[in-house]
């Protein structure tokens, strides 16, 4: 079954968008470090479900004790951060885009956050490079040409020479008949 993830993206408001944002840039930072130690030599046998898990936000939020994560930083460095933080993880969890978990500390709980395969598609589609408008009309333009191309052959091919009707020939769409400069599922 397709995944409708433009659907999915609209049901996100832009603070849980960012946040998402923000986790799957952090997890897809974590994916080239293992990769590039990897290629390094310097194979790391921890599990991706270890290293993927993302420390969220402290619980309780006492940054002067605690100090604050590297998500928090972003967080708050956009202006996103603050105690509604957690209903925007719910958020998350329910559309299956990242799971949690937590660890504790000596003040506390850290709350971590890891993305989901669905997490990592969605923002896979996000990110993606969308076609160009204007490849329809080119590819329309493109046919139109050959059309002419072809027209013109023909015509060469009934007035010329027998070598030049053989190159004409040779250059020529064979079997395709022009029809109103558009291509029908049987030719021209």
């Amino acid at each position: 079954m397709a995944v409708d993830y433009a659907a999915i993206w609209r049901a996100l408001n832009p603070r849980q968008q960012f946040y998402l944002k923000t986790i799957y840039e952090e997890d897809q930072a974590r994916e080239a470090a293992q990769r590039a130690a990897g290629a390094s030599g310097n194979w790391n046998r921890t599990p991706a479900s270890v290293w993927r898990t993302i420390d969220a936000y402290h619980e309780p939020a006492v940054p002067d004790l605690v100090g604050r994560t590297d998500l928090q930083i972003r967080w708050r460095g956009a202006g996103h951060h603050d105690p509604g933080t957690g209903s925007t993880i719910k958020v998350l969890v329910t559309h299956d885009l990242i799971t949690t978990g937590s660890r504790p500390t000596r003040f506390g709980l850290v709350h971590q956050v890891a993305m989901t395969k669905q997490g990592r598609a969605l923002m896979r589609w996000v990110t993606r490079p969308r076609a160009s408008r204007t490849a329809v009309p080119l590819k329309e333009q493109a046919a139109e040409v050959l059309g002419q191309l072809y027209d013109a052959s023909r015509t060469s091919h009934r007035q010329g020479s027998g070598r030049s009707r053989r190159h004409a020939a040779a250059r020529s769409p064979v079997g395709r008949r022009r029809s109103s400069g558009r291509w029908r599922a049987g030719g021209w």
